[in-house]
This record gives C-alpha cells, sequence and structure tokens, in this order.
C-alpha cells in the first residue's frame, strides 16, 4: 500500500486538493460536505494522473528517479496502469454529486492528463504548461461549486500557473539527463540550461506580480498581503538557487506555492 500511495505522490495531490478548498473559500462557497467531497476528487483525478505518469515514464524514472515505484521494482508497472485506471473511476463517479461544470472540468482534465502522459511531453519543449494548468485548475474546480467564477479565482488560477509552470521548467533542468534518454524535448534540452532559467525566472516574476492584484483591487484584506510577503521571500531565494542548486529552487517554488493556499484562506477571513 505504502507504494501506490507513492505512486499518487501524497504532498502534490494534498496540496491540489488544498486548491479545491481555497477555490470554495474564495468565491464564497461554505457547504462542507461538497467541500470534502471535492477535495477528495482532486486527490483522486491527481494521484491517477500521477500513477499514469510514472507508467509512462518508467524509463526515464530509471535515470532521474530510481527510486520511484517502478523503476525501483517495488510495484509493476502494469499494476500501476491498473491502479490509475481505478483512481480515475473512482474520482469520476464521485465528481458526479458536484455541479455539471465541477464534472465537466474534471472530465478535460481527465483526458488532458492522458494525452499530456502518453504523446504531449515527447512532442512540445513547453509540455510543461500542462501538468501548470492541471495544478492551477484545482483553484477554479473549487470555485465552480457554485457553477460561477469571479476575478479573484481567476487571479489565483493564473499566480498558480505561472508559478508552476517556472517550476516545472527548473525540474527540466534537474532532470534533463534523463530527459534526453526519453527522447523528451524541453526547454533546457533544446534551448539550454540558461534559456531555461531566463523562462523559469520570467514565469516566477508574473506570477509575483499578479499576486499583488487581489490587494491593490481591494478583492481581499490585508492578512493576504502578509503572507504574500513571504512568498516573494520564498520565490527570490528560489531564483538565487536556480543555477546552482535546481532541485532545491524547485522545492522552494513548491513551498511558495503552499504559502499562497494560506495566503488566500488568510485573505477570505
Amino acid at each position: 500500500m505504502n507504494s501506490l500511495l507513492q505512486l499518487m505522490r501524497p504532498s502534490v495531490v494534498i496540496l491540489g486538493s488544498l486548491g479545491a478548498l481555497v477555490g470554495a473559500l474564495v468565491i464564497g462557497y461554505y457547504d462542507i460536505f461538497d467541500i470534502v467531497i471535492a477535495m477528495f476528487v482532486v486527490v483522486l483525478l491527481s494521484g491517477a494522473g500521477n500513477a499514469l505518469n510514472d507508467y509512462y515514464d518508467y524509463k526515464i524514472d530509471k535515470t532521474n528517479k530510481p527510486g520511484r515505484p517502478i523503476p525501483s521494482g517495488k510495484i509493476k508497472r502494469i499494476d500501476a496502469f491498473r491502479f490509475a485506471t481505478i483512481l480515475y473511476v473512482a474520482g469520476l463517479l464521485l465528481c458526479m454529486t458536484l455541479s455539471i461544470y465541477c464534472f465537466i472540468l474534471a472530465i478535460v482534465n481527465t483526458i488532458l492528463t492522458v494525452i499530456y502522459s502518453k504523446k504531449i511531453k515527447t512532442m512540445t519543449v513547453f509540455g510543461g504548461a500542462f501538468p501548470s494548468w492541471l495544478a492551477a485548475s484545482t483553484f477554479l474546480f473549487g470555485g465552480l461549486l457554485t457553477e460561477t467564477v469571479n476575478i479573484t479565482i481567476l487571479a489565483l488560477v493564473a499566480i498558480a500557473f505561472f508559478g508552476n509552470f517556472g517550476r516545472e521548467i527548473v525540474k527540466d533542468i534537474e532532470d534533463i539527463e534523463g530527459d534526453k534518454k526519453g527522447g523528451k524535448k524541453t526547454i533546457p534540452i533544446i534551448y539550454g540550461e540558461d534559456v531555461a532559467r531566463a523562462y523559469s525566472i520570467i514565469c516566477v516574476f508574473i506570477a509575483i506580480i499578479l499576486m499583488a492584484l487581489p490587494w491593490v483591487f481591494d478583492l481581499l484584506n490585508v492578512y493576504y498581503i502578509f503572507f504574500i510577503l513571504i512568498t516573494d521571500i520564498v520565490l527570490f531565494r528560489a531564483i538565487r538557487h536556480l543555477k546552482k542548486n535546481p532541485a532545491k529552487s524547485q522545492k522552494l517554488m513548491k513551498l511558495a506555492m503552499f504559502i499562497v493556499i494560506l495566503a488566500f484562506i488568510a485573505g477570505t477571513i
């Protein structure tokens, strides 16, 4: 069971489920039952996507992530595929109890995840945009519990997208050796690491600029800006480590995304 949980990547799916919570709170929706179901749906579908990604990436992971369940031999590749299928079915069935817009988004993201894992990541240098959208859309998913969206939700989705895209590019720098063997086309492979770092920094700065907008337009309270200032400090530290230690840089970016979630929660109090 522990190996199956590893396939799901608990820290990633938990972060995603918090995105659904924040999306609901920001939109002003407080039905605890629906919010909890939405969070479970995100955990199931995100976990399925991660397991499916490992199913297709097993050759690359032999170099980049040999400790993962499939390359380490803890789980057979076919079992990972079956597990992903079960999670997808369970997540979509559970999602049918929510709004029609939540269900449509879940279907679209499921299709995107399958296409990305199987095809897209080896076809374009901007493949990182797809997992970035999937991460950002969890906030939209929570907001769609009310079948509506507002400017605050859209700002949050944009912040999460660019912040995660910057991190995905850093991960590509970190994984460049295995990605080359796997035939992937990433920014650092095609254009070089210096260009990749520049793209990552641009994405991070766009996210930082977007973070200021909810406070500037008085969409959230003063507590929001306190957490955003902490986020900015973490992101600037991530940029500092970008060249010498990409692994540490992308972990700091991940931490920053968690603090952004806290910022939006605090901003709605």
